[in-house]
């Protein structure tokens, strides 16, 4: 039985991690596009 929860348990783990690195990265790609657009923006 314990095998069984340890088991169903596990994809729900690396969802969360996976939501995490993906909420990580898309705000790191925001920051950048917002970096670059405020560059553009200084140089016009």
């Amino acid at each position: 039985m314990s095998g069984e929860m340890q088991y169903k348990q596990a994809p729900k783990d690396h969802l969360k991690t996976w939501a995490g690195l993906i909420k990580v990265s898309a705000w790191t790609c925001a920051g950048v596009v917002l970096l670059l657009v405020i560059l553009a923006i200084t140089l016009v």
